[in-house]
């Protein structure tokens, strides 16, 4: 992030990388845009994170299909 605003705030970097610093209406349009895509993969972390509650657990086998551990230990 610092490498991004010294690119497009100091001049001989932001004439020498053709940039054009950004207006506070730019700024927020960023924000805007950015703003509920931060908050979605915070809530997706929190949910993967959990220990306990809510969680996505999909089992494709059934315990009762599997070889007895006996037979598969022989």
């Amino acid at each position: 992030m610092l490498l991004h605003m010294l690119i497009l705030y100091v001049k001989p970097l932001s004439i020498l990388f053709s940039v054009t610093p950004l207006s506070w209406a730019d700024w927020t349009v960023v924000l805007y845009l950015s703003f509920p895509v931060i908050i979605i993969d915070e809530i997706l972390k929190f949910f993967s994170r959990k220990s306990h509650g809510l969680r996505f657990n999909f089992r494709l086998r059934r315990p009762d299909l599997l070889p007895k551990r006996e037979l598969r230990d022989k």
